[in-house]
């Protein structure tokens, strides 16, 4: 499997296109909740991951505002 990342990705990126192609390997990636989920289990996960305090306030950002995309596409997030 080959992921595109950017030039010097920042951990969290490299970290969640890995997670997206599990998700691909799984079949769960063609889900709309597929990006909300990963950063999910990243928070989850920090300490395991090796993520800052910093990693996860960005993370929760970036959740909250796939969340909100979701919703304005007329779905309803029930996680958390």
């Amino acid at each position: 499997m080959l992921i595109t990342l950017p030039k010097e990705p920042t951990k969290i990126a490299a970290l969640e296109e890995f997670l997206h192609g599990t998700q691909a390997k799984l079949g769960l990636i063609e889900r709309l909740e597929a990006e909300i989920e990963v950063k999910d289990f990243m928070l989850r996960h920090a300490k395991m991951l090796g993520l800052t305090e910093n990693d996860c306030i960005v993370l929760q950002q970036l959740k909250e505002t796939e969340i909100l995309r979701l919703e304005n596409k007329g779905y309803t997030w029930v996680g958390d």
